[in-house]
This record gives structure tokens, C-alpha cells and sequence, in this order.
């Protein structure tokens, strides 16, 4: 994700899955934080309605809102640059 961040072509946006968001900004401050917006999915409604079935999970969303690819696990940056790039 920090490699990631780097593509100014893109914007990273993490959601707080079920943690208190002190907890989550403590995190970031002392891992690094890659995303330009982070948000909150306290009671896990918004992880429902996306489909996730796991965390960590990531999703490559178009500039149309669509979803263009979904992945479990850790980031690969290469998978999703080319993506990315599929969709500039």
C-alpha cells in the first residue's frame, strides 16, 4: 500500500473495520499511513454491503464506481498498478 500511495494517479481510501478509531489512527501513526481518507465501519454494515468476506481485502473501484478488481490478502502493487492503468 505504501508503494502504492506513491501513484499519484491514484487515491487510497482505508476503512476502519470494526476497531475503535483511536485504535486505528494509533496504527497508522506508528506503521505509516498510505491512504489519502480513512473510514469507519464500526458495526461492519458498509463491509456487508461491498461483499467482503475477509480482512484485509481490496478493491480497485473505477472512475464510473464499479468495481474492477477484488483481491483477499495482502496487496500486490503490481496486480493493482496494472489495473489501474487499465482504467486511465
Amino acid at each position: 500500500m505504501t508503494e502504492l500511495s506513491k501513484d499519484k494517479r491514484l487515491q487510497l481510501v482505508g476503512i476502519n473495520y470494526k476497531d475503535a478509531l483511536d485504535n486505528a489512527l494509533r496504527f497508522l501513526g506508528r506503521h505509516g499511513n498510505p491512504f489519502d481518507i480513512v473510514g469507519v465501519d464500526g458495526n461492519g454494515r458498509a463491509a456487508i454491503e461491498w461483499g467482503v468476506y475477509g480482512v484485509p481485502e481490496t478493491f480497485i473501484v473505477g472512475r464510473d464506481g464499479k468495481i474492477v478488481y477484488k483481491t483477499r490478502g495482502s496487496p500486490h502493487a503490481g496486480q493493482y498498478r496494472r489495473c489501474a492503468e487499465e482504467q486511465n
